[in-house]
């Protein structure tokens, strides 16, 4: 299983603490949140895609000896325009996984993927209930067959979630819950319990 792991923002929500850092790379106990990623699910194929201040996720791979493949977003493209350039990396796979870089849930991703019926399905969109707002939405977690890539031609900066009411898609309802650790409130959350989780 292929995961596409989008980090390439800037951080908004989270400043001043990501004028210096990545979100991926806040620390949650000592420990950047990309760890507690990888500690989930590194025993499957990890790819990165980077733009903002992404040397320290680099050299924090190279440290850590987290041997993991880059995808280097030329400028800030968003969510769907970092995905766009992904395409050389998921040519040899029918279907592939992809997750927003500051989104954690306790689910099984492999049971998401498995569901995901290449041959009709071109999107599957797992919702699950935000942790902070008690919401069921969009947790950022997909699963896409390579056609997803025709609908991401244009415009040249956007986020992924813009172009569902244009792509066929399905819905997975995930019984788990899931934090954004993108805003003060998810990133308190996450520090308060996440270690808990794992």
């Amino acid at each position: 299983m292929r995961i596409i792991i989008m980090a390439g923002g800037k951080g908004e929500r989270l400043r001043p603490i990501t004028k210096y850092m990545p979100k991926i790379m806040v620390s949650i106990h000592g420990k950047p949140f990309l760890y507690y990623l990888i500690k989930k699910y590194g025993s499957e194929e990890i790819v990165l895609s980077v733009n903002y201040l992404k040397e320290s996720i680099k050299n924090w791979c190279r440290q850590t000896k987290n041997y993991i493949e880059f995808i280097e977003e030329p400028e800030f493209l968003g969510t769907g325009g970092g995905l766009r350039i992904a395409e050389l990396f998921v040519c040899d796979v029918n279907k592939f996984v992809v997750m927003n870089g500051d989104t954690y849930i306790d689910e099984d991703l492999k049971k998401i993927y498995k569901s995901h019926n290449y041959k009709k399905d071109i999107a599957t969109i797992v919702y699950a209930k935000n942790k902070i707002t008690n919401e069921i939405r969009n947790s950022g977690i997909y699963v896409f067959n390579k056609e997803i890539f025709k609908y991401l031609k244009t415009p040249k900066v956007f986020n992924i979630e813009t172009k569902f009411n244009n792509i066929p898609h399905k819905i997975y309802e995930s019984k788990k819950e899931y934090v954004d650790i993108g805003t003060f409130e998810g990133l308190k959350y996450a520090k308060q319990n996440l270690l808990k989780e794992l």
